[in-house]
């Protein structure tokens, strides 16, 4: 829509306004709606709220653009009815600042026309992730980060940024890696900005250790109001990392110094070793040991080797305030009463409305075999046709009566081969065969 002269009148606005205000609501916010506001008074002031929801609410920069730091740059120069908007901040390595390949509509190349279209996007996506990060320039514009972080303090509340630093970035590279420092250094030298939420992965875990040893109290001053922490990896992508790692020390005293810490994301398959080391339960039991805020209300832990008693403290913490509680995959050791003293512990929680478990396995103490934990009875000839298993439950009444039905009966184990192995009372938690 162009721009009206003085001379011409759009009929479109005629019409009322709430008719008006339902036309825009079926506009995209990329590209229909902000070309609408820009075409008039009229137009501006009936798209503005929608507007500024979808495109201010939450600003998101990729730290690895000189061109996003910019752009965020005027933002915060504009008007108030724009940074009055504003609540969140998000720092981020990702390239498509966490777009999926379908909002990014990259075309695919001839190459990939025989395949599916979700796959041809998934694969341009990929290349396009290449392509821009052996673009990527160095050193990067120091000035410009530091005016960008000293006008959101500035200008906006406390408590809007949230550092990004996973594992989204291309190997091609390795100046993606002095932007992160950069970040992190700017960040914990900047007095008084307060980061909400942080996102770490193996790579940032060890880029962290090398910036701690000469910005820990600005660090710790810069996390020690987060809300949300979140880390994400996969076994094998960075090795360096084991239990006398320093840089894992740095991300304990986070933890700890994080009391008002609401959500907490730990993907621990980075850590799993399976020679029967214990280091990997070393790890876990680390993590929930640091994480010492009483007011957490989400958790979601994925492959984990965590032991039991450690495991019980943990959510004895939290069960006053637990909301959300995703167990994929984790692995219980040293376990006596196994399961099912986990399962008593979530039936006592008074406010936990969304359970979901999967994969559950069970190492017995003194014992170095592993069973899994079947969610679901066994059929008559004690084997399972479907290896994998998972029960999802979703509302409050869902959780208990889910919870409920769990623990009237046994706790049924099989192995690997979905074979009935043995089976655990609830009431007296003895492992039988």
């Amino acid at each position: 829509m162009s721009a009206l002269t003085q001379t011409q009148h759009c009929p479109l606005l005629d019409l009322p306004v709430e008719i008006l205000q339902r036309i825009t609501d079926l506009l995209d916010t990329y590209e229909a709606l902000p070309a609408a506001r820009r075409s008039c008074k009229t137009l501006d002031s009936i798209t503005f709220e929608r507007l500024a929801s979808a495109s201010f609410a939450t600003i998101t920069c990729c730290i690895l653009y000189e061109a996003r730091w910019l752009r965020l740059k005027e933002i915060l120069g504009g008007p108030s009815r724009v940074t009055s908007r504003i609540r969140t901040v998000v720092f981020t390595t990702c390239f498509s600042e966490h777009r999926g390949h379908g909002e990014l509509q990259l075309a695919p190349t001839k190459a990939e026309a025989d395949y599916s279209l979700n796959y041809a996007q998934r694969q341009a996506t990929s290349d396009h992730k290449d392509t821009e990060a052996a673009a990527v320039q160095y050193p990067p514009n120091l000035p410009l980060m530091t005016h960008v972080l000293r006008d959101i303090k500035q200008v906006l509340p406390p408590h809007v940024v949230t550092l990004h630093l996973e594992m989204t970035e291309s190997k091609r590279n390795c100046h993606i890696d002095g932007h992160r420092n950069a970040l992190l250094t700017l960040a914990s030298a900047q007095a008084g900005l307060r980061v909400r939420g942080l996102s770490l992965s193996e790579k940032s875990i060890w880029e962290l250790g090398e910036s701690f040893a000469h910005l820990r109290e600005g660090m710790l001053r810069c996390t020690a109001e987060l809300q949300g922490f979140k880390l994400e990896g996969n076994r094998g992508e960075f090795e360096r990392l084991d239990i006398d790692s320093k840089p894992l020390e740095h991300v304990y005293d986070i933890l700890r110094s994080a009391k008002k810490l609401v959500s907490v994301h730990l993907s621990l398959g980075m850590f799993l070793r399976f020679d029967g080391s214990t280091e990997s339960s070393q790890i876990a039991r680390n993590f929930l040991e640091a994480t010492v805020s009483r007011r957490i209300r989400h958790i979601m832990l994925s492959f984990a080797c965590v032991e039991e008693d450690i495991l019980l403290k943990a959510l004895s913490r939290w069960t006053s305030n637990l909301l959300t509680l995703t167990l994929d995959f984790p692995r219980l050791e040293s376990a006596q009463k196994g399961w099912p003293a986990v399962l008593r512990a979530l039936s006592l929680m008074p406010k936990l409305r969304y359970l979901r478990l999967s994969g559950l396995k069970e190492q017995r103490l003194g014992e170095s075999g592993i069973v899994r934990v079947s969610l679901v009875p066994l059929p008559a000839d004690g084997v399972r046709t479907r290896v994998s298993q998972m029960l999802e439950y979703d509302g409050r009444k869902e959780v208990s009566s889910g919870l409920k039905l769990l623990l009237a009966e046994p706790t049924m184990y099989e192995d690997f081969d979905g074979r009935y192995v043995g089976y655990r009372n609830n009431e007296d938690y003895e492992f039988r065969m």
